[in-house]
């Protein structure tokens, strides 16, 4: 992926965070509300877990102010994808420390929630999972978020 790209997978069009080299490219999710504004079929939500798989409830935010809960369940992006899962980017390896590689696959996943016909989406806000982030803890990383359909 290249920083700040265009990736459409399934027909939504999702824009690859703009960070540099180094620099964090997600969010962890914790429950914060992100301004997306659009309409169409489906939000889609790219994202990964780490330290085993992840999951909780969000909420969809309209600009006529009626709200729409959805859960995700996300996979670890280490190993191979689970059977059902969506995986929109795979690496054959990852970086490690002291410029090695582990040669293990690592996946980010495309997660899609149906939105309600006819209305446009004012925010969205992600479940609250990764309270910090700490070693042996699940965490939800959410690279990007999308409307199509």
């Amino acid at each position: 992926m290249t920083p700040g790209a265009a990736l459409t997978y399934d027909g939504i069009t999702f824009s690859w965070p703009a960070a540099a080299a180094g620099q964090p490219d997600n969010v962890a999710a914790d429950g914060q509300t992100i301004e997306l504004t659009g309409s169409g079929t489906e939000l889609g939500i790219l994202d990964t877990a780490t330290y085993g798989p992840a999951g909780g409830t969000g909420l969809i935010t309209y600009t006529d102010g009626s709200t729409q809960g959805f859960t995700l369940g996300v996979p670890d992006w280490y190993g191979a994808a689970p059977a059902g899962a969506d995986p929109v980017v795979v690496c054959g390896y990852r970086n490690r420390p002291g410029n090695t590689q582990d040669h293990t696959a690592v996946n980010v996943f495309e997660q899609s929630v149906p939105l309600t016909a006819g209305k446009t989406v004012a925010a969205v806000t992600l479940p609250e999972v990764s309270d910090g982030i700490s070693g042996g803890s699940a965490a939800m990383h959410v690279f990007a978020l999308g409307i199509g359909g």
